[in-house]
């Protein structure tokens, strides 16, 4: 009778309670999937302006208010025909706290779906997965990880200035001293294309080859004799990455916790800042006028942080 009630909407007895009490339910789900469709095709249609502020301020509001199916519905067929779209609504899906397991999921496997389109590039495609790869490392999706990492870095890029590079880069970074590389992809046979040159690669490929590491504190002291790389974050002022006191000092507090000898870090963030100061200054020297109302910023930065040192 149920079944007679869905389809046809009406009642052998319309005043029966159970009968009004159906009718109801029924109406109020015919209800809520239209109101479902809605939001869906006005997410559509603001996705595909690709206005990123407002895109993620929906996606946030719809969380917020119950209405992750209308997100879920959305990612169902390929947005378009390539996977821009697809890599915005995932990055404000991480980016929102109140975003569940079942709608991270079936947004990271949207984006993950485009890979297969015949329109979409390899470093295109690596390059949308960039923008929100660090997201899944603060959220530890260790399996999406793998997963995207796989697809990615067995694609053979062309160079080795490929974005699959940046992937490689957050593992350095974002990984924990005891995680394996090859738990996310990274292995021998996934980077048969990679060619280690410049100082920073080849610390890169030190830090793969060094993982795991036989302990915590070897791990934070190896990130201090690279801090050039390891223990620098981005400046909004500078607009470029540098030298992190905060990042220095607290690797140095923790190293002291755990009981291990910090005297081969003495001085180590004056050192840092000074040859910093140091590379800014000559960069002055041939950089545009432009490119100098940059440097004379992170000039300013860092004069100021060795004054704070004395």
């Amino acid at each position: 009778m149920l079944y007679y009630l869905i389809v046809f909407g009406h009642f052998t007895k319309p005043h029966d309670a159970f009968g009004v009490h159906t009718k109801n339910t029924i109406h109020a789900m015919r209800r809520q999937v239209h109101d479902m469709n809605e939001h869906t095709e006005r997410l559509r249609q603001l996705v595909r302006t690709y206005d990123r502020p407002s895109v993620k301020q929906a996606i946030r509001r719809l969380i917020t208010d119950g209405n992750e199916d209308a997100i879920i519905e959305l990612l169902k067929q390929p947005l378009n025909q390539e996977c821009s779209e697809e890599a915005l609504v995932a990055e404000a899906v991480l980016e929102s706290d109140a975003s569940s397991r079942k709608l991270i999921d079936a947004t990271i496997e949207a984006f993950l779906a485009t890979k297969a389109l015949p329109t979409v590039d390899h470093s295109y495609w690596v390059d949308h997965l960039n923008g929100f790869s660090r997201l899944l490392w603060g959220r530890r999706l260790t399996t999406w990880i793998n997963r995207l990492y796989t697809r990615s870095l067995r694609s053979k890029p062309l160079d080795e200035d490929d974005n699959s590079f940046f992937l490689l880069r957050d593992f350095a970074e974002l990984s924990r001293w005891d995680d394996r590389p090859e738990d996310f992809g990274i292995t021998p046979e996934n980077l048969d294309w990679a060619h280690w040159d410049g100082e920073e690669n080849e610390y890169l490929k030190e830090r793969i080859d060094n993982s795991p590491f036989p302990s915590e504190a070897a791990h934070i002291a190896w990130n201090l004799r690279h801090a050039k790389y390891y223990q620098c974050e981005y400046s909004n002022h500078a607009s470029w990455d540098m030298v992190s006191e905060d990042k220095v000092n607290t690797s140095l507090a923790r190293l002291k916790e755990l009981g291990a000898d910090t005297t081969e870090f003495d001085g180590l963030l004056a050192i840092l800042l000074k040859d910093q100061l140091q590379a800014i200054q000559d960069e002055m020297e041939r950089a545009t006028q432009r490119r100098r109302v940059r440097l004379a910023r992170g000039l300013d930065e860092t004069r100021a942080a060795l004054a704070k040192l004395g």
